[in-house]
């Protein structure tokens, strides 16, 4: 990780990534918070979150346009425009104004699918194929460190200080990210403008390059059903604060905390796991570290259950990490943005449906069956994975026209040249 990091347009990258996604997680956070001290209805809250998830339901569409367009001047514009929306938040004074949050929370989701897709696809433009699991790392590393400060930053902020200071905030980390990205030199190559078609055909080679790779149709069903249990993890984990503990939902906050550092030391060791376990491997043990931790939910002491989150959040970076570096070696970088997409779709929809599920089931039964009936889950996702095999791996990824019916990565031809040996474009201030 720490040769990596030497590499400054790397080190610029990920930081950049870090601060745009300190705004969006505390703004997240403080969005729904906001809504209910507005109205004192916990039915609009529950919208304006549902309203995100819809915002980025949308993200195989926006993936055509991350594979139309060079990336990274893409995430730039989508910075700008997530400032933007952002900032109209400003405008909201009292309820009258609800409907204006819940707006910008959906449109606000929807540039989210933009910029991340966009990083997505950038990431295979300036990490060399064989560091890429290195990369996801720290990926996680940071994303999992900002569970640490989130809370404060949001909701802590939004009862000191107000809500518009939160959007200030926020606002402010785009800014941030938007000086950061014009100080980053990326050589793309030229998106094939002669071959651009309609974006449904192109939406639809996406989903059919996906469908028909072996490694990555086996993401998509692990990540279904993962993904809806990832749904069911807060009314779940409610319960045991609440039933099982007998403590106050606001704990909620302390636990979330100690699964981030979990999930931080989990991300600083995923290079080195992901190299003697192979990414499929990290992946497994992952899923099987999740349904172990998810059962141990179920034992009624503080310990225990600070333990579990930890665990969780650990394991979690591992899963996170074999997933998106098992994606990145099987896709072109001409179809990042719209694998990218339909894989998003899988998890947005999987998690929304996990939520309403979570929140029917802990009415029917108890916390400890909830428990293990969401570990079990997970452990056949892992059984899954570890007894389907990979399947033949891409011996080739070569670039695609957008409108071309794309082949999965299993039936190319094995002279060609993987795609991870060619040199990578890149330029060095």
């Amino acid at each position: 990780m720490r040769t990596l990091l030497t590499d400054r347009r790397i080190t610029l990258f990920y930081v950049t990534s870090a601060v745009s996604a300190l705004g969006d997680d505390a703004l997240y956070m403080a969005l729904a918070v906001w809504v209910k001290e507005l109205t004192g209805s916990t039915s609009l809250a529950g919208l304006d979150m549902c309203a995100v998830a819809a915002g980025m339901l949308f993200a195989p569409i926006t993936g055509v346009l991350v594979d139309r367009v060079r990336r990274l001047s893409l995430l730039f514009r989508s910075y700008l425009l997530s400032m933007g929306l952002v900032l109209l938040l400003l405008l909201v004074s009292g309820p009258g104004q609800v409907w204006l949050i819940i707006v910008v929370t959906f449109l606000y989701g929807l540039t989210g699918t933009v910029s991340t897709g966009a990083v997505a696809a950038l990431v295979k433009e300036i990490v060399p194929g064989d560091r890429l699991a290195e990369a996801n790392g720290i990926e996680q590393t940071l994303l999992q460190g900002m569970r640490l400060i989130t809370p404060a930053a949001g909701v802590g902020l939004l009862v000191w200080l107000g809500a518009h200071v939160v959007v200030l905030m926020d606002a402010a980390t785009f800014l941030v990210a938007i000086v950061l990205l014009a100080c980053l030199r990326i050589v793309e190559g030229q998106p094939d403008r002669a071959a651009r078609t309609h974006w449904a055909r192109e939406l639809a080679t996406g989903l059919a390059y996906t469908a028909r790779t072996p490694a990555l149709r086996q993401i998509i069903i692990v990540y279904s059903a993962t993904f809806l249990v990832f749904g069911m993890d807060v009314p779940l984990v409610l319960q045991v604060i609440t039933a099982g503990l007998h403590h106050p939902a606001s704990w909620l906050g302390v636990v979330t905390t100690v699964e981030g550092i979990g999930g931080a030391l989990g991300g600083v060791v995923a290079a080195r796991a992901a190299r003697r376990l192979g990414d499929r491997g990290m992946m497994v043990c992952g899923l099987f570290g999740l349904a172990l931790t998810g059962a141990a939910f179920a034992l009624p002491t503080l310990a225990a259950v600070a333990v579990a989150m930890a665990g969780f959040g650990f394991f979690i970076s591992w899963f996170f990490v074999g997933g998106s570096t098992i994606r990145q070696k099987n896709t072109p970088n001409e179809l990042m943005g719209r694998v990218y997409g339909a894989v998003s779709l899988v998890m947005q929809a999987s998690q929304a449906a996990g939520n309403a599920l979570g929140a029917l089931l802990v009415l029917v039964l108890f916390y400890r069956d909830l428990a293990y009936l969401c570990s079990a889950t997970v452990a056949l996702a892992a059984l899954y994975l570890a007894l389907a095999g990979p399947g033949r791996s891409p011996v080739a990824q070569p670039r695609v026209s957008q409108a071309a019916d794309v082949r999965p990565a299993s039936s190319l031809p094995a002279e060609v040249p993987s795609v991870q040996s060619r040199p990578q474009r890149s330029a060095v201030h």
